[in-house]
């Protein structure tokens, strides 16, 4: 059972920190945050990561493989996409952290026939899963098989809703005409007063909750991520009111801010919910608890609870899995920008 690493797993805060360091471009993103979390997940035999898209589970597609410590191979990229629907499906869309070995068809598996020749028997997989399809995958190549411990697989989901949130926020930014992180719908300083925000932002309860998200944050990358590693990453959730990722901004004197840049998640669209309701059936569709959606958008479970039970009052159905049929037989071309039922 995989509970322990060579890197001890105490410094998560720093994985999570690479995951906002949005001023720069995918391919550098990826390559820092891997190089980041090498150090942590590293078994001995190197690491990798890689984008994908499988919103098509038919037609998987990698993109920009790296490694640290570990063979970088463009056919491992090729044996990858050559997996059966029903292991896309699992490993890409449903999963946030598991070994390859717990999957199924691992042992016809194309890549696993790769790894095997190279010393490789089994892969821990971090996957940074969007609603959308469109994520991160980190990697740590393991010598035998093995099985991830329930608290490690809680832990490291944890980090995988950040890699999903970095990675969404990089990908916008990129696709930005002016790429600038300073500007955003709100700027604290690190002690949690504003020097700016919006219209929406400004508003009494939002502020609350992004000043709270900062003093949270400041906590966990204070003694605490040493102290008490699994508090602190508790602490740092995923977005702030499902709408907002926050990351450092430093002026020319070199003063640091925080700044709120609008990170929506992608989500299919059935008319008749609204953004929030859409946002939290999707990713119980991807088979994330309660609580673990609450950590991805920094919202109650509570409030997951209830915005679940609204959907399914909206769309006409009393189960968790009748919810889901419903979702994926809707209209999967919206965006999560779309205004359609509102925020709430």
């Amino acid at each position: 059972m995989l509970t322990s690493f060579p890197g001890g797993m105490k410094d998560i805060i720093s994985i999570i920190e690479g995951a906002y360091q949005v001023d720069q471009e995918p391919a550098g993103w990826l390559r820092n945050l891997l190089e980041t979390a090498t150090p942590t997940l590293d078994h001995g035999l190197g690491c990798s990561a890689f984008f994908y898209d499988a919103t098509d589970v038919n037609r998987l597609r990698l993109q920009e493989f790296v490694s640290v410590g570990a063979r970088s191979d463009e056919s491992i990229m090729r044996a990858i996409e050559r997996s059966t629907p029903e292991r896309v499906r699992w490993v890409f869309r449903s999963q946030a952290c598991r070994t390859a070995s717990e999957g199924p068809d691992w042992t016809i598996n194309p890549a696993a026939k790769m790894f095997r020749e190279w010393g490789i028997t089994d892969v821990l997989f971090i996957n940074g899963l969007d609603p959308s399809g469109i994520g991160c995958f980190v990697t740590a190549k393991l010598s035998a098989e093995d099985r991830v411990s329930q608290g490690t697989k809680q832990r490291l989901s944890k980090l995988a809703a950040h890699l999903a949130s970095g990675y969404r926020l990089v990908r916008r930014l990129s696709n930005e005409a002016k790429r600038d992180p300073s500007t955003g719908s709100a700027v604290l300083t690190p002690s949690g007063r504003v020097e700016h925000a919006d219209a929406e932002a400004a508003e009494k309860t939002a502020l609350t909750a992004l000043r709270e998200a900062v003093g949270a944050i400041e906590g966990a990358r204070g003694k605490m991520r040493r102290r008490d590693p699994d508090g602190a990453v508790s602490s740092w959730r995923g977005m702030v009111n499902a709408k907002w990722s926050l990351v450092d901004h430093f002026d020319r004197d070199g003063k640091r801010y925080v700044v709120a840049r609008e990170n929506h998640a992608q989500t299919p669209r059935p008319r008749e919910l609204s953004l929030r309701e859409r946002q939290v059936v999707a990713y119980a569709a991807l088979g994330h608890t309660n609580k673990l959606i609450a950590y991805e958008l920094g919202i109650s479970a509570s409030s997951v609870g209830v915005l679940l039970w609204r959907a399914a009052k909206k769309l006409g159905v009393e189960s968790r899995k009748d919810l889901f049929d419903a979702f994926a037989r809707s209209d999967i071309g919206g965006s999560a920008e779309t205004p359609d039922g509102g925020e709430e």
